[in-house]
C-alpha cells in the first residue's frame, strides 16, 4: 500500500533515519559553500544525510567509511568524495589532498575510533556533531579544549 505514491516501508525509515540526518546536518547549515563537511559512515542514517546533504548545505560533501561497497553507494547518494577511514595514514592524506580542512563532520557512527578520526580532522573552533551511539569513550588531549567553541 502506499500514500500518494510514497511506499509505506520507504516512509516508515524515512520517518527515523531522515528526521535524524537531517537534524544532524541543519546543525551544520552555517557553512559556506566553499566549506567541506566529512560525514563519517554510510550506513542508512549516513546515506540518507548523503542524500539530503546538497539540498540542506552548499558545501562540498566527503563521506568516509572502511567498507568500499558502502563507499560505492555514498558517491551514487550523491557525495562528492568518499575515502577509506580505516586505511592507514589516511588523517595526513586528507588534510594534504583536500583545499580545505573540514569545517563540519558528522558521525554517524559514534565509536571511539570514529569521533576520534572526526576530531583529527576538524578545522579549529568548528563542528563535530556526534549522531552515532555506538558507545564507550574517547581520550581527548586537554591542550585541545581552548581551540573548541
Amino acid at each position: 500500500m502506499s500514500y500518494d505514491g510514497v511506499d509505506e516501508a520507504f516512509s516508515a525509515t524515512a520517518a527515523c533515519s531522515g528526521i535524524t540526518a537531517y537534524s544532524a546536518l541543519k546543525k551544520l547549515k552555517h557553512l559556506k559553500s566553499d566549506q567541506t563537511v566529512l560525514i563519517i559512515g554510510a550506513g542508512g542514517v549516513g546515506l540518507a544525510a548523503v542524500g539530503m546533504a546538497k539540498a540542506v548545505l552548499k558545501s562540498r560533501i566527503i563521506v568516509a567509511d572502511v567498507d568500499p561497497l558502502k563507499r560505492e553507494a555514498a558517491l551514487k547518494a550523491g557525495a562528492d568524495e568518499v575515502i577509506d577511514s580505516g586505511k592507514r595514514r589516511i588523517i595526513k592524506e586528507l588534510l594534504k589532498e583536500t583545499d580545505d580542512v573540514p569545517y563540519g563532520v558528522v558521525d554517524f557512527v559514534g565509536a571511539p575510533a570514529t569521533c576520534s578520526f572526526g576530531f583529527q580532522v576538524l578545522a579549529k573552533g568548528r563542528t563535530l556533531v556526534v549522531v552515532g551511539l555506538y558507545g564507550r569513550s574517547m581520550d581527548l588531549s586537554l591542550s585541545m579544549l581552548p581551540h573548541l567553541k
